[in-house]
């Protein structure tokens, strides 16, 4: 195969050569055998017409030879596209026609797919993303849709229990006023555990994620890079400034890099800051009933039923001691993946479909141009044909005009 492929390449790059060593070769092959006819007595015109008529049309030898060198089909393709070009040029308002339909219909499948792309098939930025999982209750009636948070203190008894996890993080979308009465404004955030950023494995682009020590010590927070733009002008020296949210001062410990981005539950865009539970925070303490979601790290090899099997012996028999409990909810895990994409999936699939028959009723249509064209074109086909062209070299003709217009 490699032979073949290089004797072609060879054979294409350098033609002319190509050419003329096949002359002399031919010469050669007739003068040899006349030759030989000469002195076994045959006279010398008789013998350079018997070396003609043994080995037929030179031309036709000529082109065996290109055939097996896969020059003929190449030839015949590029006068196929040259013919093409020459029918699309004589008739430039069907060619139009044609041209823009096929590019509306292939320009909106594109669009489509690339939306599609993004939410659905690009795993998420985070180190082994499909280990990331997101813990949640569901009704009975309904067990693979997330239908309320679950309690915090279940989360306690999760990450104290559980050994399909790596690592777990609690965490609970809050709304912040952020600045003072002068400058005031709203920030969509994120308030998490100290596992949170260790979890997602991700670090920050400027200055530092969450510790251990920042859970106890002075509230503090993590912005994103497109808040940091906006808010602070993109400046360095905004690490260990003050930030007011809520009336409460926290000290801005990182940033985040600008391909972080992190989405949940139905959430159509990305949080703009993250904080930490506060000591003590109504709700949030052993025992508590403040509602959180769950993301966690599955251990190598962990399946998500395996997982959620776990989770759900925990949570009953963690709530099997209190009176006023959420028994009566069952546990959901699902990938962050899926999570993600869980209330667009459906849209996005029937969108999929759309277009996808959008590019095949243009594709119908645009054939039925050609065949509206056929009867037009019958007197073509036959000098072809009566010139010595086949059925198949008629087809690629006719597929050469159609892929050059896709093209």
């Amino acid at each position: 195969m490699f032979s073949r492929l290089y004797s072609f390449l060879t054979a294409w790059t350098r033609r002319e050569r190509f050419e003329d060593s096949l002359d002399e070769e031919v010469r050669f092959h007739l003068g040899a055998y006349t030759e030989d006819l000469i002195r076994s007595g045959v006279p010398r015109r008789e013998a350079a017409r018997r070396a003609r008529i043994h080995f037929g049309s030179v031309e036709g030898m000529k082109d065996d030879c290109r055939q097996a060198r896969g020059l003929r089909l190449a030839d015949e393709l590029a006068r196929d596209t040259k013919h093409a070009g020459r029918f699309l040029r004589r008739n430039p308002g069907f060619a139009a026609v044609a041209t823009a339909t096929l590019a509306l219909s292939i320009g909106a499948t594109v669009v489509v797919f690339s939306i599609i792309d993004a939410w659905l098939f690009r795993p998420l930025d985070f180190p082994e993303p499909d280990r990331l999982t997101i813990s949640v209750y569901a009704t009975r009636e309904r067990p693979s849709e997330p239908a309320v948070f679950v309690l915090y203190r279940d989360y306690l008894s999760w990450k104290e229990r559980s050994r399909s996890f790596e690592s777990m993080a609690a965490v609970f979308p809050r709304t912040h006023l952020m600045g003072d009465v002068a400058d005031i404004a709203t920030a969509d955030g994120l308030v998490v555990t100290g596992e949170f950023f260790r979890t997602l494995r991700v670090s920050a682009g400027l200055g530092r994620t969450f510790s251990d020590a920042d859970e106890a010590g002075a509230a503090v927070t993590v912005l994103s890079h497109g808040l940091w733009e906006r808010r602070f002008g993109a400046s360095e020296t905004v690490i260990g400034t003050s930030v007011t949210l809520d009336d409460v001062p926290h000290e801005v410990i990182g940033v985040m890099p600008p391909g972080f981005e992190l989405r949940m539950l139905d959430q159509a865009t990305g949080f703009e800051l993250w904080t930490l539970f506060r000591p003590g925070e109504p709700g949030y303490t052993p025992g508590g009933t403040g509602g959180v979601a769950v993301l966690g790290r599955l251990r190598s090899g962990t399946s998500i039923a395996a997982a959620q099997q776990e989770l759900t012996a925990i949570h009953r028999d963690t709530e099997s001691f209190y009176a006023r409990n959420a028994a009566d909810f069952d546990v959901l895990v699902a990938s962050l993946q899926a999570d993600n994409t869980r209330t667009v999936r459906l849209t996005l699939v029937i969108v999929a479909g759309a277009v996808g028959c959008l590019l095949l009723i243009a594709c119908m249509n645009i054939a039925a141009l050609w065949l509206g064209r056929a009867p037009g074109r019958t007197r073509e086909a036959a000098i072809r044909v009566a010139l010595g062209a086949g059925r198949m070299r008629l087809v690629r003709q006719f597929l050469a005009e159609s892929l050059l217009m896709a093209g």
